[in-house]
């Protein structure tokens, strides 16, 4: 909780906006069941404008990189975080992110501007500080869960299921049917969880297919279920 203050407050005093992500939301919040999820970095969302001068002032505070220059150079350029930076005393790291996703990876977008719809203001113990809301929640949990490999991100996807009303669902069903480079795999983590939560989710012929995979991928040994990418990208 006071990594969490720490690096608001050095957010804030930069004058960019930002949005807790995650754990750091739940712990921050103080929500009920943050103690139940283990948290081991702070995940951070700024606009991509924002991200270097917001990874400047960790660094003016003494967080450092523990990635080569070449890797952190890479992160900058195709990952959708910068390279974790980790404070001097080595506590908890920290996520800067311009995105909820690898650019390459969907074509729904999850930059700052596309998603600061999902966003909501809440108090805090450094100030006031945006997080996603239940849907926007949903939305990040279904990204974390593509490919079915994070059952524990398919969890916490059907309980955040359950919080969205029926408009929200609508919502939740128009985003990941709008999606063009990943429409079966997306789907399939929102239907699985759906599933769990007991709440009505029609998967089509090819979702449903995908979930039968990735059932049946899960009683492979681990040596043939390492070797899948064909069949995944089959998908």
């Amino acid at each position: 909780h006071e990594a969490i203050c720490t690096a608001v407050t050095i957010v804030r005093a930069t004058g960019a906006p930002c949005a807790l992500l995650k754990g750091a939301a739940r712990v921050y919040l103080r929500l009920p069941e943050a103690a139940c999820h283990p948290s081991d970095d702070i995940d951070i969302l700024v606009r991509e404008a924002d991200l270097d001068r917001v990874v400047a002032a960790f660094a003016e505070r003494g967080y450092t990189y523990r990635e080569s220059p070449g890797e952190v150079r890479r992160f900058r350029t195709q990952h959708h975080h910068a390279a974790s930076l980790f404070p001097p005393e080595g506590s908890f790291p920290i996520e800067v992110h311009r995105a909820l996703a690898p650019p390459a990876w969907l074509s729904t977008r999850t930059h700052w501007e596309a998603m600061e719809r999902f966003l909501v203001t809440a108090d805090g113990p450094a100030g006031r500080v945006q997080h996603l809301d239940a849907l926007g929640t949903a939305l990040h949990l279904t990204l974390h869960a593509l490919g079915l490999e994070r059952m524990r991100d398919v969890a916490l996807l059907a309980q955040a299921l359950r919080e969205l009303d029926a408009h929200q669902l609508g919502g939740m069903r128009s985003i990941v049917r709008a999606e063009r480079i990943e429409p079966i795999r997306l789907e399939a983590s929102l239907a699985l969880a759906a599933r769990l939560a007991r709440v009505p989710w029609p998967a089509e012929r090819d979702v449903a297919r995908y979930l039968r995979w990735a059932l049946c991928r899960e009683d492979l040994s681990l040596r043939l279920r390492t070797r899948c990418a064909a069949v995944e990208f089959a998908f």
